[in-house]
């Protein structure tokens, strides 16, 4: 699975809730296609996310 794009989730107009954990998203493609998955910012930090990375499916909890 390769990452395509990294983004930060969409809140629209409001800011972050209080007490939720800053997300991203990120889109995905594999054999299947592409999709859009959010995890939490701190998981792209964690495990050092990068476009253009490929990835095991298996660290995507969606």
């Amino acid at each position: 699975m390769k990452i395509i794009s990294i983004e930060e989730a969409d809140y629209g107009c409001e800011e972050l809730p209080e007490g939720a954990e800053l997300m991203c998203r990120l889109i995905v493609e594999d054999e299947t296609g592409q999709r859009i998955v959010e995890i939490p910012d701190k998981m792209v930090d964690e495990l050092k996310l990068h476009e253009g990375m490929n990835i095991d499916s298996g660290i995507l909890k969606d």
